[in-house]
């Protein structure tokens, strides 16, 4: 919803216009008649957390379809993605690309904070090289490991 108020109103209203702003989107009208827009603050940093992420989203994409080897300056803030391979990339691109859509619908990005958090873990642990063996290994079934108890007084 969005309602209209005159500067004036800011004086006279004052109450009004910030109950309104509260519950959507104000504009206030200035003395020249210039449209100014009063909202709540966590929608202004949802259009920048989404804005944000759209660039660097479509950035990688490019990225990706240039299919060319991608050099750490040119992932800039995601150069932490350099330890996956180019379909792991793929993949985290789309992966984002979902995350920012369903954020933005919900007007929350604390799943997206979330996503890219696990995605970062995945990268550090397979900077170790034992560890990315391990982790990337292939031809391992889950019938040649065995179940072991903790051990006593653990």
């Amino acid at each position: 919803m969005n309602t209209v108020f005159q500067s004036s109103d800011l004086a006279n209203k004052r109450k009004e216009v910030i109950a309104a702003a509260r519950d959507g989107r104000v504009t206030i009208r200035d003395g020249r008649n210039e449209p100014l827009i009063m909202l709540p603050e966590r929608e202004i940093e949802n259009l920048d957390l989404y804005r944000k992420w759209t660039e660097t989203q479509r950035r990688l994409r490019s990225l990706l379809d240039s299919e060319r080897d991608i050099t750490i300056a040119e992932l800039g803030e995601l150069a932490w993605l350099r330890t996956f391979d180019r379909e792991d990339i793929k993949e985290f691109c789309e992966e984002l690309d979902d995350y920012i859509i369903a954020c933005f619908a919900d007007g929350d990005f604390s799943a997206l904070d979330e996503c890219i958090r696990d995605w970062r873990i995945t990268a550090s642990q397979l900077e170790d090289p034992l560890r990315r063996r391990v982790l990337l290994a292939q031809g391992i079934h889950s019938e040649e490991f065995e179940d072991v108890s903790r051990p006593e007084g653990q």
